[in-house]
């Protein structure tokens, strides 16, 4: 009997070894890396890169993992108009995203700067989320908020704000950055200890800005109602409590 889970652990492993001297840190993100037993023939494999985008040899990186070498999306990762670059393949039966964040990406995660930068080429083929010009965030009351990129032109396509969470006069709305860090990611490697200490100094931080903005961590205020329902149906109990009781 196939075991989805290994399969996909196997993959990210061998991700790993391929491109880790490469990065400051890889984290293995999704149901690969919180709930083992929600990982199904449908799931795709996602993980996060870190990496310095001025002096990483992309081209290198591409070649590594046999992908096609995307000169423009890289010029505007070197010329600093973008901090996050995704790489999306398919294997025969499932999907993986390697989502590379600069650096500066993820210090204005773990500072609670708002929102990164990704690319969307005029002639996208894939339909993601991430690249449309709004989308649909929720807050801690489980309430749901339509949130605009601000799409603005450049060669090729349009520079999009990529939303790691988004504050209004009201409340906090988590995005699919946020998220990467809260639930559960496996650090697979790392220089020093930077990934890590950085995901303590994100919790700390979003600890203080929650308590700030909500007086009380209940069923009906918590970081549990802001995920996704698709989400929801994943995680752990023990993620959910963990959740509930951020803060």
């Amino acid at each position: 009997m196939r075991n989805e889970y290994e399969i996909r652990k196997t993959k990210a492993e061998e991700i790993n070894e391929k491109i880790s001297d490469l990065t400051i840190g890889l984290l293995l993100v999704g149901s690969v890396a919180y709930n083992s037993e929600a990982v199904t023939s449908e799931s795709d494999l996602d993980l996060v890169g870190i990496l310095d985008f001025s002096k990483v040899d992309f081209q290198e990186l591409y070649g590594r993992l046999d992908q096609n070498y995307e000169p423009l999306l890289v010029k505007h990762a070197k010329e600093g108009k973008i901090n996050c670059v995704s790489v999306v393949w398919d294997m025969s039966e499932y999907e993986i995203g390697l989502h590379l964040w600069d650096k500066n990406a993820f210090e204005r995660i773990v500072d609670l700067k708002g929102y990164n930068f990704i690319f969307r080429r005029f002639n996208f083929g894939r339909n993601f989320q991430s690249t449309a010009d709004v989308e649909i965030l929720k807050n801690l009351k489980g309430e749901g908020k339509e949130v605009f990129k601000h799409p603005a032109e450049i060669e090729g396509g349009h520079v999009l704000r990529f939303y790691s969470f988004f504050e209004d006069a009201s409340h906090i709305y988590s995005g699919i950055q946020m998220n990467n860090l809260l639930l559960d990611p496996i650090i697979m490697s790392e220089q020093g200890k930077y990934v890590s200490e950085g995901m303590d100094r994100f919790k700390d931080n979003l600890r203080r800005k929650l308590k700030t903005c909500y007086n009380t961590s209940s069923s009906e205020v918590n970081l549990y109602n802001s995920l996704l329902p698709k989400l929801q149906g994943k995680i752990t109990k023990d993620l959910r409590r963990k959740l509930e009781k951020f803060f």
